[in-house]
This record gives C-alpha cells, sequence and structure tokens, in this order.
C-alpha cells in the first residue's frame, strides 16, 4: 500500500486533474487533456481501473505512470493516427522508390552529358565535381555554419584532381541506391508495436499502450514493474473509455484475452 492508495478514484483523478491544469497554464498537450478528461467523463467505467491499478502497483509513481502512458497513447498513437501512421509508411516507400528511379535516371542523362561534352564538340557551363555542387549548394542557400566553419578546411580538399572523387553519376547512382535499398522502420517502439499487424484494428491501441508500458519498465530505467501489464478486464474498460467506444462496438475481457493469445502464439512463431 502507499499513500493514497486507500482512495484509488480519488487519488487517480487527482493526478489527472493535475496533468490538466499544468497543461492548460503552459499551453501544451491539448490532446492529452483531450484524453484525461473523457477518462474523468467515464468516472464509473474508469472506477475499476483505478482501484486496480492501485491494488498491483506497488508506488504512487508506478500508477502515475501508467496513467500517463495511457493519455500519451491516445493522443499520440490512437487507431486514427496509426491508420495514419501507416499510410505514411506506404508513401514513404512509394517515396524512396520514385528517388531511387529518378536518381538513377538523372545519373543516365549525366553520362549521357559528359559522353556530349566529350565528343560533341561543345560543352555546357555545369558543374563536373561533387565537390562544386557542395560549395554552391551552400552558397546560394546562405549556410552560413558552412562558410563559417568548413568551407575553408573544404577548399584545400576540393582541390585534389577529380580523380580522388567520385564522378557525379556515380553520386546519382548511390543515391539511388541507397534509396533502393534503404530499409523503412518505425523511428519508436510505440509505431512500431502500432502497425505491425497486416491490417488496422482496435488491437492496435492496445500494441501501442504496452509498447509504452514495457518502455517504463524497470529493467529500462522506469518505475513499472517490469513485465506489468493491466489485467484483461481492465484493459477493456480502459480502451471502452479512452476510445470513446460506442455500446455496440466495447471491448469486452474475452476480446483481451483472445488478443494476448494471438500475440503469444505469434511470437512463438516468429522466435
Amino acid at each position: 500500500m502507499f499513500k493514497g492508495s486507500e482512495d484509488p478514484v480519488k487519488f487517480c483523478e487527482d493526478f489527472l486533474k493535475s496533468e490538466i491544469a499544468y497543461n492548460e497554464e503552459h499551453h501544451i498537450l491539448k490532446s492529452e487533456n483531450a484524453v484525461a478528461n473523457r477518462l474523468l467523463k467515464y468516472h464509473v467505467h474508469m472506477s475499476s481501473v483505478y482501484k486496480h491499478l492501485c491494488e498491483t502497483l506497488p508506488t504512487a509513481e508506478a500508477v502515475r505512470t501508467v496513467l500517463s502512458a495511457l493519455l500519451s497513447s491516445e493522443a499520440f498513437w490512437s487507431c486514427e493516427s496509426l491508420k495514419v501512421a501507416r499510410e505514411d509508411r506506404a508513401r514513404l516507400i512509394r517515396t524512396n522508390q520514385a528517388i531511387a528511379d529518378k536518381a538513377k535516371e538523372i545519373a543516365a542523362l549525366m553520362e549521357e552529358r559528359e559522353e556530349l561534352h566529350n565528343k560533341s564538340g561543345f560543352r555546357s557551363d555545369t558543374h563536373y565535381c561533387v565537390t562544386d555542387v557542395i560549395i554552391q549548394a551552400a552558397h546560394h542557400t546562405r549556410n552560413g555554419y558552412f562558410k563559417g566553419y568548413i568551407e575553408k578546411e573544404f577548399q584545400r580538399i576540393a582541390s585534389f584532381d577529380l580523380k580522388y572523387w567520385p564522378s557525379l553519376p556515380e553520386f546519382m547512382k548511390e543515391i539511388s541506391r541507397d534509396s533502393r535499398e534503404g530499409y523503412t522502420a518505425a523511428s519508436d517502439p510505440m509505431t512500431a508495436a502500432g502497425t505491425s499487424s497486416a491490417k488496422a484494428s482496435k488491437a492496435d491501441f492496445i500494441r501501442a499502450f504496452l509498447a509504452r508500458l514495457a518502455n517504463s519498465y524497470k529493467e529500462r530505467g522506469g518505475h513499472l514493474p517490469d513485465g506489468y501489464v493491466p489485467s484483461d478486464v481492465a484493459m477493456a474498460d480502459i480502451m471502452n473509455s479512452v476510445m470513446d467506444l460506442e455500446a455496440d462496438c466495447v471491448v469486452t475481457a474475452e476480446y483481451i484475452k483472445s488478443f494476448r493469445q494471438k500475440e503469444r502464439k505469434k511470437a512463438s512463431v516468429e522466435a
């Protein structure tokens, strides 16, 4: 037992209210405030969750950690946000492929231009070394850091003969290769977990929320006991409240139990 756990509802709702007040005072995290207000709205449903957290967690800080994770998970990794993330991932993959294709095309055009320079009797006043491109790009964008810190040294090494540098076509081919072979991955564990399934569903939020909790385990420097997760019943109440689900879409404890079983089976197959 810890101070405040004798009245779990008051303890947890006081925390939510303090978060709302702090965010409003500092004009930040409006999306988290919306989630906190939603939880306060579902006072009856969340009361059993608050009791469960205070009974199963050893410290007040651990309870606050779960509540904070809940606010941020729905604010930034809601089902709708994860749907957008899936679309952005697909768009990023397409964009990289387009860059790869166009860079390859530009490399071929540069090789053609080089051949014309050498054989046609004409030349165009264009860059012929990657160092020229770097220097002129810095000048045209008025990059003061380049001019103030590295231009002098760069000009020295740029004076080396062309044989020491990749050609412009080679430079573009590398951009093409890099974009074509670059592996697309989520930049945080919550997005990775929330978009790991083939199709979008309510379970995306569960995965993101559990990943957010895992980020706060003691083994990772957090306040939660390693491996801690709320019960199936608590998770169902959390989802129904935080996602503001309609009566015909509510999540049950059986749904959560089935989800966990599928995740364990999936993990064993992947192992």
